[in-house]
């Protein structure tokens, strides 16, 4: 839905799913609560999380970052403050969980929404208010996102210009030969086993520390550790063997796909839990402390930005992917 009409594309598919649930629940068509669920809470939410970062090259991403991953921290560094100072000034109006809803949002608009759901998860914001979060995030992501594409991406003298006018050029070449293929047999089994692995680690990790909130963040650094650990094994077996590729195939291709699968089912639940729509009236005071949070986030992103003389797109897209994350500005042409 979400692909094919333009509300579907406005609300986002986590917000459609949460929807559709909520009115099937509402109808008695699914139950609201019964213990299939907490299989989606327990297994079924992590291992999308760990799908997700299995296909994330950190090794390029540090390597290739450039301006890009710059703008990026410096957005993020701004979106922090912002929270704060949204928080401090609307806490009273937010509810008794203000402190957890403002954390959430905060790592939403650092990364996307699996930061919401890991952070959310770790501070134990209920349910019953996430329907309400989710709404005012989407709508807040539409429209600061209308705002940055409004923005004239003017370059600041003729080397600038030059150099953007050259970039797509090069990464179109370099993208040609490393076209990453679909879902695949070996990369869905790899997924899923590294994946599990990843979960089943960081449970048993959590558990003998006495840190169960926090195991997602142990699944975080463990499928990191495995995503970089298999591609290296990977390029030195390709290596040994001499084999010739014109294609750079991901062994993870298509996790963050099985992850975006999953992750609708964990927000049908969330749907599912809440009984009804009269929890969406409640978007109005996150509304403002979003738009609180991304003033300040661009604040201090454009100064920290022009001492360091980055390039006004470069800062425009690292504040795109920091409201909208990486898959808002993957088609993009910026100077990294």
């Amino acid at each position: 839905m979400d692909s094919y009409t333009r509300a579907g594309a406005l609300l986002g598919a986590p917000l459609v799913s949460m929807l559709c649930a909520i009115a099937l629940s509402g109808w008695n068509v699914i139950p609201l609560d019964t213990p299939a669920y907490d299989v989606v809470w327990v297994y079924l939410m992590p291992l999308a999380a760990a799908c997700f970062l299995l296909e994330s090259d950190m090794a390029q991403l540090l390597s290739s970052g450039g301006q890009l991953l710059t703008s990026f921290l410096m957005g993020a560094i701004g979106m922090m403050a912002g929270a704060m100072a949204g928080w401090a000034l609307l806490k009273t109006h937010m509810g008794p969980e203000a402190g957890c809803i403002a954390a959430s949002l905060c790592a939403s608009y650092i990364g996307g929404s699996i930061n919401f759901v890991a952070v959310s998860n770790a501070l134990g914001l209920s349910a019953a208010v996430i329907p309400a979060v989710i709404a005012a995030d989407n709508i807040g992501m539409a429209a600061f996102l209308a705002i940055l594409m409004a923005v004239p991406k003017e370059t600041d003298n003729a080397a600038d210009e030059e150099a953007l006018q050259k970039k797509p050029q090069e990464q179109q070449q370099q993208q040609q030969p490393t076209i990453v293929e679909p879902l695949n047999v070996n990369s869905i089994s790899l997924s899923l086993a590294c994946g599990g692995i990843a979960c089943a680690l960081s449970q048993k990790a959590a558990a003998a520390l006495n840190m169960m909130p926090f195991k997602l963040l142990f699944m975080s650094l463990i499928a990191i550790a495995l995503s970089s650990t298999v591609r290296l094994l990977l390029s030195k077996v390709t290596a040994s063997v001499q084999v010739q590729s014109t294609h750079a195939t991901s062994p993870f291709a298509g996790a963050s796909q099985i992850g975006s699968a999953l992750m609708l089912v964990f927000f049908a639940i969330i749907g599912a839990n809440t009984g009804g729509l009269s929890q969406l009236g409640a978007c109005w005071p996150i509304l403002a402390f979003l738009t609180i949070m991304v003033l300040v986030h661009w604040v201090v992103l454009f100064t920290a930005g022009s001492i360091l003389r980055l390039p006004r797109v470069a800062m425009l897209l690292g504040s795109n992917t920091c409201i909208g994350g990486p898959a808002t500005s993957a088609g993009k042409p910026v100077i990294v």
